[in-house]
């Protein structure tokens, strides 16, 4: 369809940004591309400093390594603190990581809200 250069380095793929050109490199990376079980997330928003519970969350995520977990900060009303995410492909682990963000929050008398 076109001398439009594209390009893949192990798991990226690379397109031209015309999108007609696009759509045909993407069909023909289709065969490439791995089927793996989805990326699942959770998230609550915790209403503590990251410094206060970075400990506790550390200790999650050692427990729990087939689940990643990210902390993006805000200050929301005057309020300081993070929405918590957990990404994974099993939902029942998930829920439990969740369940010990939120116990760990509140032990060290942090409020949480879900998004």
């Amino acid at each position: 369809m076109s001398n439009a250069p594209g390009f893949r380095i192990e798991n990226v793929f690379v397109f031209a940004g015309i999108p007609s050109i696009a759509r045909a490199m993407f069909a023909s990376a289709v065969p490439m591309l791995v089927q793996a079980a989805p990326i699942l997330s959770a998230s609550v928003d915790a209403y503590l400093r990251e410094g206060d519970f970075a400990a506790a969350l550390e200790a999650i995520q050692k427990r729990h390594t087939a689940v990643e977990i990210g902390s993006y900060p805000f200050n929301r009303d005057g309020r300081l603190g993070a929405t918590l995410v957990a990404r994974g492909t099993d939902r029942t682990l998930l829920d439990k990581v969740v369940a010990e963000i939120v116990a760990a929050i509140g032990a060290l008398g942090g409020e949480t809200k879900f998004p």
